[in-house]
């Protein structure tokens, strides 16, 4: 089953040998701009709180991804409605572009998300498989798992048809697929807290979610959905169900208001 990726813990062994290399080329930089500009550094002065402190969304590239354009072809409609599902902040109006009226309406990529890498789309015409590794899955909720095996194999298969001639994908996945690039720039490791079974001590469950306005409500989610299978019964939860019924707006105060259902007023 292998152990989701935390803090000290990334997701794949092979990123950290790159998250290393690229600490070592920052250092490298800052270090190369101090030597050179090191009479314009002030060696003293006040200590000051900014007032409008710097997130990770406000470090975060926006990517905006093209729509189809005509005369694709079924491999580049695969391509272009993968790299749709990078966009950030995330939205998925772009991909459903890609896709058939009805696909477009039946599609729930909010139910998971595949982390893959090396994608190479294969075939033509009416159907388009997609060989690549698959890195991970991640639930809704957030749980990661890392992919039993991550060699180069078949991870889906497209089926497209002509609308108004041009190709569409007919059969998408119920989820979002997204490159280990993307996934380290977009994602980061939460924990989700639940009382022990004596109510005196709180158990992290560590999950990996997106940045962006909708992070409050997902991590909302995730607790009212409760804790998962393999805590077993070594965890309790106080809040009833009905995710449905959920949603929170974080304030400019960072203060949340958080919206639960009816159920919930029966709560201490």
């Amino acid at each position: 089953m292998g152990t989701p990726p935390g803090c000290s813990h990334p997701p794949a062994g092979r990123w950290a040998g790159r998250i290393g290399r690229l600490r070592l080329l920052l250092g490298s930089a800052l270090g190369a701009v101090l030597l050179t500009s090191c009479v314009a550094v002030p060696s003293s002065g006040p200590v000051t709180e900014a007032e409008n402190p710097v997130t990770d969304q406000d470090l975060t590239i926006r990517y905006v991804a093209p729509g189809p354009v005509p005369g694709m072809s079924p491999s580049q409609v695969v391509v272009g409605f993968l790299d749709a599902q990078q966009a950030f902040p995330a939205s998925v109006e772009t991909a459903a572009k890609f896709l058939t009226p009805d696909a477009a309406e039946a599609w729930r990529p909010s139910s998971r998300t595949v982390v893959y890498e090396d994608a190479r789309p294969q075939g033509s015409d009416a159907t388009v498989q997609l060989v690549a590794r698959r890195v991970a899955g991640v639930s809704a909720r957030g749980d990661y798992r890392p992919a039993p095996s991550e060699r180069l194999g078949p991870l889906y298969r497209y089926g497209l048809e002509r609308i108004d001639g041009e190709w569409r994908i007919t059969n998408p996945p119920d989820a979002t697929f997204v490159s280990s690039s993307a996934f380290l720039r977009y994602y980061r490791p939460y924990s989700l807290y639940f009382p022990d079974v004596t109510r005196r001590l709180l158990v992290p469950e560590p999950v990996w979610l997106p940045i962006g306005a909708s992070l409050p409500t997902q991590l909302l989610l995730g607790l009212v959905d409760g804790p998962s299978a393999r805590l077993g019964r070594a965890v309790s939860t106080a809040v009833p169900g009905a995710t449905e019924e959920v949603s929170t707006v974080v304030g400019s105060d960072g203060v949340a208001v958080v919206r639960l259902p009816a159920s919930a007023g029966s709560l201490s």
